[in-house]
């Protein structure tokens, strides 16, 4: 008898509610920090393509600029497909997105706009007291984002420091100190030539 008590008593039947409820929690929890940290890894590995991407566009449009010296002038205008004269960079087919991107091995489509559905523009902007029309003129590459994740914004502005980035309104002439939160903070530009210098 006493024997059978004994091992009545050492016998698992299985978990508790407690216990179950308890795994169940720990799981959870391990699942949130996972999803979170790939989360942040993807984000973090989209901005570094963003910016390894415009540093490539600048030194792609810099090897652009040297193979075609006789097309631009001293102001930083180029000289239109036809010969008719002299445009602004990226305006009126002066130089597009897609014949910089013959300097790189990369894929664009036909607008300049990647896999990820964002989109890679020349633009320019005269020099602070230069002549809209004549310059001298600042080249950039901008990048517009392709949705308005806040976490790629902000990982952006951590680096724009480093790397020179500035937020841009194309067709404004407007850039300024990056800011997540700004105006215009979906577009991304990094200066390639400052034709003043």
């Amino acid at each position: 008898m006493d024997r059978r008590i004994t091992a009545m008593k050492y016998e698992r039947k299985g978990f508790t509610l407690v216990e179950l409820l308890i795994v169940i929690v720990v799981i959870g929890i391990l699942s949130a920090m996972m999803m979170l940290s790939s989360t942040e890894a993807v984000s973090s590995a989209k901005v570094n393509n963003i910016i390894n991407n415009l540093r490539n566009f600048k030194t792609a449009t810099l090897s652009w600029y040297t193979d075609n010296l006789d097309k631009v002038n001293a102001n930083g205008k180029v000289k239109k497909p036809d010969g008719s004269g002299y445009a602004m960079f990226g305006k009126d087919n002066s130089v597009t997105i897609a014949e910089i991107a013959k300097y790189l091995n990369t894929e664009l489509k036909s607008d300049g706009s990647d896999n990820s559905g964002g989109k890679y523009m020349p633009d320019y902007t005269p020099v602070d007291g230069g002549s809209t029309t004549e310059g001298p003129f600042r080249w950039f590459i901008v990048y517009k984002l392709p949705n308005s994740d806040t976490r790629i914004k902000e990982k952006l502005e951590a680096h724009a420091a480093s790397i020179g980035l500035m937020r841009s309104q194309p067709g404004t002439g407007n850039r300024g100190e990056y800011s997540a939160t700004a105006e215009g903070s979906d577009y991304v530009a990094i200066e390639v030539i400052n034709f003043s210098k």
